[in-house]
């Protein structure tokens, strides 16, 4: 048992923290390219991948009500119900073992808002198409 734990922990500490991704779009033909809009209340979180607090941002993530904090995140701000965005590529983490696989969904919004860098929401905002967004 022991030695499970010290290999799965070894396998973490050398695959670094930093999730590395592969483009899967070729599995979601239907979705890109498409726009699509909210219907719920969602927030927009920008954050460095510093642990440390750092202003440079990094990347944008979209979560649900009540939302994450943390000292990676450096900006919060909520998008309106009707924001209209489009999907351009779907990604999955490549080395998140042992945890699972982690695909995220990269957004472009109709307006220039939030294009100073990537954006992306997770599977859980991805599976609740209909509820979220449209």
């Amino acid at each position: 048992m022991n030695k499970t734990i010290f290999i799965m922990l070894l396998v973490i500490f050398m695959s670094g923290c930093t999730a590395d991704f592969n483009d899967i779009s070729n599995e979601y033909p239907e979705i890109l390219n498409i726009e699509f809009q909210t219907k719920d209340k969602l927030y927009i979180y920008g954050y460095t991948l510093e642990v440390e607090r750092n202003p440079r941002l990094d990347a944008y993530t979209i979560e649900v009500p009540p939302g994450i904090g943390g000292p990676e995140i450096i900006s919060k701000s909520v998008l309106p119900v009707g924001t209209k965005f489009k999907i351009y590529k779907v990604q999955k983490c490549s080395n998140c073992f042992p945890f699972p696989a982690y695909t995220r969904f990269l957004i472009q919004f109709s307006n220039d808002q939030f294009s100073d860098a990537p954006v992306h929401f997770g599977e859980y905002i991805f599976v609740n198409k209909g509820k979220l967004w449209q």
